[in-house]
């Protein structure tokens, strides 16, 4: 976890230790607002996401792997580290459960007053999210400008497979979404526990260039997340293999999170 102390944000790990987040800052990335930290790799260094080089992830990993934890990380380094940028976060929760914590009332950066949960709700909130693109584009065309310089937003969604297994309207959403979003600085995050062909479709695949698997049940799952049966091999809940955008390829572990201590965590960030 981590929090604030004389405005210097740090991490605390599994095992109790803790660090501040400058040591994040490695050889080959540039540190900034959109980095995010989601835990250690394999020699113990911090395992970052780029979001400017990563815009959209996609996270799949069984019941009681992690996949949660692994979302809080994310979600809260990114809030953490934005200084004066302000992101904004859209959560979508069709379980009701992971992001009630996420109340605009206790977390300002929330794009909405609630995460959406139920169904016309989420096309709703793609909508608006489409439109939100549209009008950037339109502003950068008249800026002359080809990215958006000004504050990201991120999309959140937990779990993708209730979301488009029989809504091939809001997947299409998804995808389109996914498509013209980065230089509008619009990012999807997206998470499932049943990373199938009906669930992580192709276009879905491509469209999410950042794949994040955790413990899954299966070697035709471990394929369809990263492309090869290794996420079998992870045995222990927080255990990872990111697939960056680019090919690479790094096993870690992820920091972990609870709803209470996320819920501290929010108290103590004083957004």
């Amino acid at each position: 976890m981590f929090f604030r102390k004389n405005k210097t944000v740090k991490f605390r790990t599994p095992d109790h230790r803790s660090f501040p987040i400058s040591s994040c800052i490695h050889a080959g990335v540039t540190y900034g607002p959109q980095i995010a930290q989601i835990g250690r790799s394999e020699t113990g260094a911090p395992l970052l996401l780029d979001v400017t080089a990563q815009p959209h992830i996609l996270i799949a990993g069984s019941s009681g792997s992690g996949k949660s934890s692994l979302m809080h990380a994310i979600i809260l380094s990114l809030a953490a580290v934005a200084g004066n940028t302000r992101p904004r976060f859209g959560f979508i929760d069709v379980k009701r459960v992971e992001f009630s914590t996420y109340r605009k009332a206790l977390f300002p950066m929330a794009l909405w007053d609630h995460p959406a949960c139920d169904i016309d709700e989420i096309r709703d909130r793609l909508t608006d999210m489409s439109e939100l693109i549209e009008r950037r584009y339109s502003d950068m065309e008249k800026r002359n400008i080809t990215a958006w310089d000004g504050p990201k937003t991120y999309l959140v969604i937990d779990e993708l497979a209730d979301l488009v297994i029989g809504h091939r309207d809001i997947l299409a959403d998804l995808i389109h979404i996914c498509q013209i979003g980065r230089a509008a600085g619009v990012h999807v995050i997206a998470a499932t526990q049943v990373p199938s062909r009906s669930t992580i479709p192709t276009l879905l695949q491509v469209n999410t260039p950042c794949h994040i698997a955790l413990r899954v049940s299966s070697p035709v799952e471990s394929r369809i997340i990263i492309g090869d049966a290794s996420a079998t091999t992870l045995r222990n809940p927080g255990d990872l293999i990111c697939r960056y955008a680019d090919g690479r390829r790094i096993r870690g572990h992820a920091d972990y999170y609870t709803r209470s201590g996320v819920s501290r965590i929010l108290e103590t960030m004083k957004l």
